[in-house]
């Protein structure tokens, strides 16, 4: 459901998507039910499809959209036409500040171009990735085929945690790379270092982000101490944001769910004063309901507006959080984040993401100069290999940097152990499928380091071809996201693409 004017900014609204892409029709079909539950059962092999593992919490029907409602807004809203490069890296990139940036997609194409009707006509065909199997392999659907399971009532409106595309190799792959020509890489996150490295070499670094309500991403940090930006198109997105240095048993308590619907129900609530964590209108341990009925919790009503932050973009911090809830960890930040809205997540920072109503957007890692000694000192350790080919050219491109990194210390490969920065759970919506441990890096297909064959796998024999196999990992192969996140895993810290 398009809610129309922007939660926030008081300029004018960037395009909503028009009432046509949320009115589309699919009638009942066989096959595609068929190529969804394979598609189910490969990306959450420990949920039963037929058996309602995939509804058994019942969010659905809770109060889940709402947890957080009554939390103000508590992160800076900057208008991005009032701030120049240099500002934002004082501001904000330097000293890790997050920050939503209004007006950087007014000029987008996509802002126009992307409604469900338009890209079903262009690209319904072509599959984008909503998952990875136990296997490594990536799951994909036909966007046809998505969009059939999103509207659903027995699939992506009544799924506890809906598949989600976030496909890490749209822009590359033949049959969907003329979405990049429909959005630029906003100014103010232009400096990309890692291209240096080489385009086949770089860990992915920029994914198409497509889900309804209830998908998102677990609370999580991205990898290799890179930064983010999250440009959303269409719909709202609940974020949860934690400062560097939070403990992880904090954000992650023994036998949380690292789902984000469930972790939005039950750590999050827990952390906004409700007793037990238990949501409101969710099923209870004997699977009955524990209140609930119609009203804005109600699966597709619109979530109510936050209580932003007033605008004030001549400060040189944001304004101060209005209050910390008791529970919560000390520098939350909450903020609901709707159409036109952009993101800015710094490095080392927790975040959790949880879609409100059917979403639409575009995120990309980077790393710039103001950041560049962390990100050498992770890759350094946790892509030893990557690291000499980049040293090498930025010898070249920017020799200003590379003596920065000889004066890290140790020469590429020399570090403490060759793990990365971060380890993650992906969920089924973020993208991986399963709540293994999995890598940052998304692309097609996927193993996780260390726990793969470099040797390509052959596809399942008889399997409906919604699941590709990984691609091998010779000396040029682009790293995908299991396996940036999963060369992680001996360090400790959780990382993810940012949602």
């Amino acid at each position: 459901m398009c809610l129309g004017t922007r939660l926030s900014d008081s300029s004018p609204p960037a395009p909503c998507a028009p009432a046509d892409t949320q009115a589309l029709n699919f009638e009942y079909d066989t096959d595609v039910e068929r190529t969804i539950r394979h598609a189910k059962r490969a990306a959450r092999s420990e949920l039963s499809v037929t058996g309602g593992g995939w509804s058994k919490l019942g969010l659905a029907h809770s109060n889940v959209l709402q947890v957080g409602a009554d939390f103000p807004d508590t992160i800076a809203r900057v208008d991005a036409r009032s701030l120049t490069a240099e500002e934002f890296a004082v501001r904000f990139e330097s000293p890790g500040v997050p920050v939503i940036l209004t007006g950087l997609t007014r000029d987008w194409p996509a802002s126009r171009e992307w409604t469900d009707a338009r890209l079903l006509e262009r690209y319904g065909d072509h599959r984008f990735k909503v998952g990875s199997d136990d296997d490594g392999y990536a799951v994909r659907l036909s966007l046809r085929d998505f969009l059939y399971y999103r509207a659903s009532r027995e699939h992506g409106r009544l799924d506890d945690s809906p598949l989600y595309i976030f496909d890490g190799s749209f822009a590359t792959r033949r049959g969907s790379r003329r979405l990049r020509q429909d959005y630029s890489v906003p100014a103010l996150f232009a400096e990309d270092l890692m291209q240096h490295a080489g385009e086949r070499r770089r860990p992915p670094y920029r994914w198409l982000v497509m889900g309804p309500a209830r998908s998102g991403s677990g609370v999580h940090i991205d990898p290799l101490a890179t930064s983010a930006w999250n440009a959303l198109l269409r719909g709202h997105k609940r974020w949860a944001l934690f400062p560097p240095g939070t403990h992880r048993e904090v954000l992650r308590p023994p036998g949380s769910d690292r789902e984000a619907s469930s972790w939005f129900a039950t750590v999050f609530r827990a952390m906004l004063g409700a007793e037990g964590g238990q949501a409101p209108g969710c099923m209870n341990g004997d699977g009955a309901a524990g209140g609930g009925g119609t009203g804005p919790g109600t699966p597709g009503a619109p979530p109510p507006p936050p209580q932003p932050v007033p605008q004030d973009s001549s400060r040189s911090v944001p304004l101060p959080d209005p209050g910390t809830p008791p529970g919560a960890p000390p520098g939350l930040i909450h903020c609901v984040q709707g159409p036109g809205d952009t993101i800015f997540v710094p490095a080392g920072w927790w975040h959790a993401v949880l879609n409100l109503d059917d979403t639409l957007a575009v995120t990309q890692n980077f790393c710039s100069s103001v950041g560049f000694a962390r990100v050498w000192r992770h890759t350094r350790r946790g892509r030893p290999k990557m690291s000499q080919r980049w040293l090498a050219r930025l010898r070249l491109a920017r020799p200003d940097l590379a003596a920065q990194a000889d004066d890290a210390g140790a020469q590429p490969g020399e570090g403490p152990d060759s793990a990365s920065s971060s380890s993650s759970s992906s969920s089924s919506s973020s993208g991986s499928g399963s709540s293994s441990s999995s890598s940052s890096d998304e692309e097609d297909g996927e193993a996780e380091v260390g726990g793969e064959s470099a040797m390509a796998k052959r596809p399942r024999v008889g399997a409906v071809p919604v699941v590709d196999p990984p691609p091998s990992h010779d000396a040029v192969q682009q790293p995908t996201k299991e396996e940036f996140i999963g060369s992680a895993t001996n360090v400790g810290v959780d990382v993810q693409a940012t949602m």
